[in-house]
């Protein structure tokens, strides 16, 4: 942990204790600052961001070795009780959340489904097959004409111009001489 002196650790951490509260699963509870994941947090004039639970680990354990992180057991992330805490490789604390079912699946959100989405589905199909300027469509549309040629130049929206991409060939290809692989 960041050179801190071994009797200015021992401090903070007993200065950390006072913060702390016990559950009947025996979880020591961080009740000051957190991160924005939860994790209980210390901060002090003279020293930089601590992780509680790290700060634990170091006073009761020595220093966290190169490429192990501190892993919780109860799995919650402001308890900061020894007794709840292990050493493991970020591969272990992976498989120790998915084993313990706390894994969310990432589903990627497009088109109207994201927070940023302007167009539809059907409008993006339509502007890859739309011959009018791009400048035109997105005064339409009401969009940056940069998101006209990401579209057009297959940057943006590849869940679907890849598919329109290739009725696009099949149609004009042959007649064209361009061959869709």
């Amino acid at each position: 942990m960041r050179e801190i002196k071994a009797k200015r650790l021992h401090a903070i951490y007993f200065e950390a204790l006072k913060r702390g509260t016990r559950t009947r699963a025996g979880c020591l509870l961080w009740s000051g600052a957190k991160n924005s994941k939860g994790y209980g947090q210390l901060r002090r004039r003279d020293t930089p961001t601590l992780y509680v639970h790290r700060l634990t680990w170091v006073v009761a354990n020595g220093p966290i070795p190169t490429g192990l992180q501190v892993c919780h057991i109860c799995d919650v992330r402001n308890c900061f009780a020894i007794e709840h805490l292990f050493l493991g490789t970020p591969k272990q604390n992976t498989a120790d959340m998915i084993a313990k079912g706390r894994d969310s699946p990432i589903v990627p959100l497009f088109g109207l489904d994201h927070w940023k989405g302007k167009l539809a589905d059907d409008q993006v199909r339509a502007i890859y097959m739309d011959h009018r300027e791009g400048t035109q469509i997105a005064k339409e549309l009401q969009v940056h004409p940069g998101v006209i040629s990401g579209i057009r130049l297959g940057k943006t929206h590849t869940h679907l111009t890849a598919s329109v991409k290739r009725l696009f060939c099949e149609r004009l290809g042959p007649a064209r001489g361009v061959v869709y692989l």
